[in-house]
């Protein structure tokens, strides 16, 4: 990338860290956070941190029962409130106590599956950390690329599916691959009415140029009668 502007913008990661869920692009007239289908997903991505929540009062709990005279006596003397739900908490059911006990350490399992897998794959972890790129520098930028690989746009892609043969890469694959690397690692389902105008442009382009490379340009004497 020749303009220190446009690879600062979407190369570095410092720009990321201002980047907010309300900073992606929405259909005109989306429902947003509102949806049913938010509503429920907000309400599964609370269930750790309530575990988590839950985990402490536990601790708390056992404290206080271990330590009656030093631990209980001083919450009922500076934080009362603290130490009636304490009390409250010896009346919990043990199932919730396993449960959240389970799910605090699936959390973390998890998020360790997702390290280990961002260390193997460094690539797919910087494009989940590059900040969001607006339309005309994603076009500008797949004009580079086209034109740093016009000579063999064939290669360019078969050597990003493993040299697979061209003939053996579907449409769909391209598609995928292109929304993959010039859309934030986002799906396809997640583009909004522009951006997949925009990535059929994109498909539309390459197919044009591998045409070109594998058939040559078409001679209008040809399609004379």
């Amino acid at each position: 990338c020749t303009d220190p502007g446009l690879s600062q913008y979407y190369y570095s990661r410092r720009h990321s860290r201002n980047i907010r869920f309300k900073d992606l692009p929405m259909e005109i007239d989306a429902v947003g956070i509102w949806s049913p289908w938010a509503v429920l997903w907000f309400c599964c991505f609370m269930v750790a941190p309530v575990a988590y929540i839950y985990i402490l009062l536990m601790l708390l709990r056992d404290l206080c029962i271990y330590f009656p005279e030093t631990i209980h006596q001083t919450l009922q003397t500076y934080v009362p409130w603290l130490a009636r739900l304490a009390d409250m908490m010896n009346n919990a059911s043990r199932i919730v106590d396993y449960w959240c006990l389970v799910e605090g350490l699936f959390f973390i399992a998890c998020q360790m599956k997702i390290s280990l897998l961002q260390r193997k794959d460094p690539l797919e972890a910087s494009l989940s950390a590059a900040p969001m790129m607006d339309p005309e520098d994603r076009r500008i930028l797949w004009d580079r690329i086209m034109d740093s690989e016009k000579d063999d746009p064939v290669s360019f892609i078969s050597g990003w599916f493993f040299d697979e043969p061209i003939e053996k890469i579907s449409r769909y694959d391209v598609y995928d691959f292109v929304c993959w690397s010039m859309f934030d690692s986002r799906n396809q389902e997640h583009l909004t009415t522009e951006e997949l105008h925009d990535l059929e442009c994109f498909l539309e382009d390459i197919e044009y140029r591998i045409s070109l490379q594998l058939y040559g340009e078409a001679d209008d004497n040809s399609n004379e009668v």
